[in-house]
C-alpha cells in the first residue's frame, strides 16, 4: 500500500472547506468549480489519495473531464465578473440595482472555454445584447461559432497568402491549393457533415508529404 503525503493542519482544514462546498452544492457550478479548481491546484487530495482521477471517482464519483468542465466553467465566470464593471454595456439596463448577468450553469460556459479571456469577454457582451438578458446555451454557441468562423477564415487567408508569396511555387499550385482550403472551409462551416475533420487533416498531411 502507497503511503500518502502528509498534511498540515491548515491544508487539512481548507480541503474540509472546500469538500463542503462541494457537497452544498454539487450541482452547482460557480462554488463547485472554485473548491475543485484550488484543490486540484494545490494537491489537498493528497493527504487520501495519490492520484486526482482517484480522488474524484472515490470522493465525488465524477469522471476527471467533468470535473474539469467545471473548474472551466468557474474560470470563465470569473474572468467575465472581473471585467464587468469596466463595461457599462454588460450592465442589465433593465435592471435598476445594475445586477451583474452571469452564466447561470456551466452549459452556457462551455463554449465560451473555447475562446480565448478577452474574445470570452466580448462574446458574452454580444450574448446579452441579442437576448437582451435572456441569455441561452444556444445563443451562447452560436456566437461562439460566429467568432471561431472569423479566426478560421483569417487563417485561411493567412495561408493562402504565404503559399502565393512563396518563391518556386507556380501558380497552378497556388490556384489547386486555394480551392483545397476553400472546400475545407466549407465543410468546417457545415459542421463536417459530408467530411469529417481527420479526413481532411489527412488529406492537407498528404498534400505535405508530396511537398516533400
Amino acid at each position: 500500500m502507497e503511503t500518502k503525503e502528509l498534511m498540515s493542519p491548515e491544508e487539512e482544514n481548507r480541503l474540509k472547506e472546500l469538500e463542503a462546498i462541494i457537497k452544498e452544492d454539487l450541482k452547482g457550478f460557480i462554488r463547485v468549480g472554485m473548491a475543485l479548481k484550488e484543490i486540484k491546484k494545490t494537491r489537498l487530495y493528497r493527504g487520501k489519495y495519490n492520484d486526482w482521477k482517484d480522488y474524484l471517482k472515490t470522493e465525488w464519483d465524477l469522471g476527471r473531464r467533468i470535473a474539469d468542465y467545471q473548474i472551466e466553467a468557474y474560470s470563465v465566470v470569473k474572468n467575465i465578473e472581473e471585467k464587468w464593471y469596466n463595461c457599462a454595456t454588460f450592465k442589465n439596463q433593465t435592471n435598476d440595482n445594475q445586477e451583474i448577468i452571469l452564466p447561470i450553469n456551466e452549459a452556457q460556459t462551455r463554449p465560451l472555454t473555447l475562446l480565448p479571456p478577452a474574445q470570452q469577454i466580448t462574446a458574452w457582451e454580444q450574448v446579452i445584447k441579442r437576448t437582451e438578458g435572456k441569455v441561452t446555451a444556444l445563443e451562447v454557441s452560436k456566437v461562439v461559432e460566429e467568432f471561431l468562423a472569423k479566426k478560421h477564415t483569417k487563417e485561411s487567408e493567412l495561408i493562402k497568402k504565404q503559399v502565393n508569396m512563396s518563391a518556386g511555387i507556380s501558380d497552378d499550385f497556388s490556384e489547386a491549393f486555394s480551392i483545397i482550403i476553400d472546400v475545407i472551409d466549407k465543410h468546417r462551416a457545415a459542421g463536417w457533415k459530408n467530411l469529417k475533420r481527420k479526413k481532411a487533416i489527412a488529406l492537407v498531411a498528404a498534400i505535405m508529404d508530396h511537398l516533400k
